[in-house]
């Protein structure tokens, strides 16, 4: 009677066998698509990792990598190379919805569709590694208002990390030469954003938001949030898994002055998707910060909303302040997540 129990105790700490047709299909997995043995598992006291039920046919690590490296080649080198190959050297010649759809038709070709080929071909859960589930609203709510709360924090962080470049450049010819090689980078995007960014009419308009704020969102935080911190989360700890993808986040996009504020801003989208246990929350708070920098453009029409003020930074007293303040603001959303989700486990406990 002993041995059989303890065999059954053993047994129940397994992980129930897969149903593959259910997660090798790649679509969103629901708790009404698991078997009863699946959701007593996942859904048992002691948080139950859901990964435990994924063997991977390589190293996590090195496949995360592989999403780092793939994603920035694919998208920066290939992407490019499409768009010279397609339009030429002369982007003004040609219509610019023609470039804004390339390079949409490029982030959803090179970071979308190899994050979930990657997941499909390495993991074959590809709804559990990409977290295709729905968010409680609850949760999507709160991380959404806070995300307000973060921008003017990311906005001084910005200024900050230029204020220390300027400072660096003054005093070093090193960095004098880098911040040169900088402000020629930070100008090309710049101008390439602004132009994205003009609007003759209504569609032309809402073009630019699916382009700039749509398929970001979606096809970042997938590749991002979804495959890449999934696959570090194999072998790290959480917040080490979202530390790493926020580095590569940030010298992804290639903008030397807002390195800092892009690095935070990936530790909260990473932190929501963990939390939420849903990609779409990544993808909501995604979509929320490109849109509004979208809709203020549109608004005011200047361009120091797509630049960052490389040269006209206040002093640091005046940062620091800002940073103390806005710092404080962006506690009161943290600090209501917190304990949301305190009182939620506590009361699913």
């Amino acid at each position: 009677m002993n041995t059989e129990n303890n065999n059954n105790q053993e047994k129940s700490d397994q992980p129930p066998e897969m149903n593959e047709d259910k997660f090798n299909s790649g679509l969103p997995t629901e708790k009404n698509d698991l078997t009863e043995n699946e959701t007593e598992y996942l859904s048992s006291s002691g948080n139950r990792d859901p990964l435990k039920m994924i063997t991977p046919k390589m190293s996590p690590v090195k496949a995360g990598f592989l999403g780092l490296f793939g994603g920035f080649i694919l998208m920066q080198v290939l992407g490019s190379l499409l768009t010279l190959l397609i339009l030429g050297l002369d982007l003004s010649k040609h219509d610019m919805n023609s470039v804004r759809l390339l390079q949409m038709a490029s982030q959803f070709l090179f970071l979308l569709l190899p994050a979930l080929i990657f997941s499909k071909i390495i993991y074959e859960k590809v709804g559990i590694i990409i977290r295709f589930h729905l968010p409680d609203w609850k949760g999507l709510l709160i991380f959404s208002v806070g995300a307000f709360a973060l921008m003017p924090l990311l906005e001084t962080l910005s200024e900050l990390q230029i204020y220390f470049i300027n400072q660096a450049a003054e005093s070093n010819i090193i960095f004098k030469s880098l911040k040169s090689m900088f402000d020629s980078l930070d100008k090309l995007v710049t101008d390439t954003y602004a132009s994205f960014l003009k609007a003759e009419s209504i569609m032309e308009g809402l073009i630019i938001i699916a382009v700039v704020a749509v398929s970001p969102a979606i096809c970042e935080e997938v590749l991002f949030r979804g495959f890449i911190q999934r696959s570090f989360e194999f072998k790290f700890r959480v917040f080490g898994s979202i530390l790493i993808t926020s580095v590569f986040f940030a010298l992804f996009h290639m903008n030397p002055y807002a390195t800092l504020s892009l690095i935070l801003l990936s530790v909260y989208l990473g932190y929501a998707v963990y939390k939420t246990d849903s990609i779409f929350t990544g993808i909501a708070i995604h979509f929320v910060n490109n849109f509004s920098a979208v809709m203020l453009y549109f608004i005011f029409g200047t361009q120091d909303l797509v630049s960052n003020g490389r040269e006209a930074v206040g002093s640091l007293n005046s940062i620091l302040i800002k940073l103390s303040y806005f710092s404080l603001l962006a506690l009161i959303p943290v600090i209501t997540i917190i304990f949301y989700y305190r009182n939620k486990n506590r009361k699913e406990g």
